[in-house]
């Protein structure tokens, strides 16, 4: 019969069924419920990575481990993962980064990474988490269009083509080169407008836009002001016929019929043409002598270009 001491002696002995759970074990089970990616890096390969991380990745935990983290970082992303991992080991202080990662299936996201030392089985590791912002970054790059771009036509607005000639001055002075800036208006858009209706008229804006952007080079700028107003900034050209060449081209492309479902519709096009820096050396200068020069086209009869006389040779 069980005495009061074998009855406190029982007391004391531990019931394994409530004991805690290692710190270990439930430092596993955190690291496998975790809401955003994790991986732990030691000697430079992946150790451990749990379910999260491998469905981002699309790679399974036996193809990930033993791998080096970089071969999943976007190429032109690599530098600067790299700069941010030694930053944040180097501060004790996670540091987050933003950069592209290309999972199994070619596909590329946006992923914001952090990482931190750790311990793991004994020996000094890399901590990391990878969270998926692929969605927050594709809004962020629509909004910053909608803010630089045309909504109808896609093509740079005001603000962008302003910014891209202040730029194209700053390198003609340094490399002491001409620029062109090309103010182009539709002759008698608003005829077509009344005629066949402002969806027509959209896509007849879209179709000039694509026309002009087929003529110019690639280091070009084609951009909608509004309206039926476009402009071509041509930086880094040698002299004024270069500018007087993609003019003649830009006329004879709007010359031809636009095909715009059931219509065909012709247009033609007035060009004012100001040259860095004998017709402005500045932004509003140089688009406001472009204008004057595209009216004095309009003038001539439509349908052809005209330079901003620097020398004096037209006055308003």
């Amino acid at each position: 019969m069980p005495t009061s001491r074998d009855k406190q002696k029982e007391s004391r002995t531990p019931d394994k069924s409530r004991q805690k759970p290692r710190s270990s074990d439930l430092a596993q089970a955190l690291l496998r419920c975790a809401g955003t990616g994790i991986y732990i890096v030691q000697d430079g390969k992946f150790q451990y990575v749990n379910s999260l991380f491998q469905q981002m990745t699309g790679y399974s935990e036996g193809e990930l481990l033993g791998q080096y983290p970089l071969n999943l970082v976007y190429p032109e992303d690599r530098e600067t993962v790299r700069e941010k991992a030694i930053e944040s080991l180097k501060s004790g202080r996670s540091v987050p980064c933003e950069y592209r990662c290309v999972r199994k299936d070619g596909e590329v996201i946006w992923v914001l990474e952090k990482v931190t030392s750790a311990e793991y089985k004994g020996k000094q590791a890399t901590l990391g988490s990878f969270m998926d912002i692929t969605e927050r970054k594709e809004l962020e790059q629509k909004l910053a269009e909608m803010a630089t771009h045309d909504p109808l036509t896609g093509l740079p607005n005001r603000l962008l083509l302003s910014d891209r000639l202040a730029v194209g001055l700053a390198q003609a002075q340094r490399n002491n080169t001409r620029l062109a800036v090309m103010m182009l208006d539709l002759d008698r858009f608003k005829t077509v407008n009344d005629t066949f209706g402002h969806s027509a008229g959209d896509e007849l804006l879209r179709a000039a836009g694509e026309r002009l952007m087929s003529i110019v080079r690639k280091s070009d700028t084609v951009a909608r002001m509004g309206g039926d107003e476009f402009v071509v900034l041509l930086p880094q050209i040698a002299k004024m016929e270069d500018a007087i060449r993609v003019s003649q081209k830009i006329l004879g492309s709007i010359r031809k019929p636009f095909v715009l479902g059931a219509y065909q519709i012709r247009v033609t096009t007035s060009i004012g043409i100001a040259i860095y820096p004998e017709d402005g050396e500045d932004v509003e200068t140089l688009f406001k002598n472009a204008d004057t020069a595209m009216y004095w086209a309009k003038e001539q009869g439509r349908d052809n270009y005209e330079l901003y006389w620097y020398d004096g040779m037209k006055t308003l």
